[in-house]
């Protein structure tokens, strides 16, 4: 099995298995993490679209993946404190 950092490092090398095995790995849990957040499920597929998307294009953003999950959820929850009820 290998490490979050591990998996990171791989994409950096453009290996785009390692993106499936994180995105595999995380799935589940960052749905339910974002639901917790955020009601609306489009906006939680669309947010975790865009979270795998910039771990593709932008690898060195944040080198600690589980820091970048709680950047995302800040966002995912200001998202939601701006939407009219």
């Amino acid at each position: 099995m290998y490490s979050d950092t591990d998996l990171l490092n791989q994409i950096k090398r453009r290996d785009s298995v390692a993106l499936e095995r994180l995105y595999d790995r995380y799935e589940k849990t960052l749905f339910l993490l974002f639901r917790r957040t955020q009601v609306d499920e489009a906006l939680i597929h669309s947010a975790m679209t865009e979270l795998f998307r910039t771990v593709w294009e932008q690898p060195t953003r944040y080198p600690n993946f589980q820091g970048f999950i709680l950047h995302t959820l800040r966002q995912l929850s200001s998202k939601r404190e701006h939407i009219p009820t």
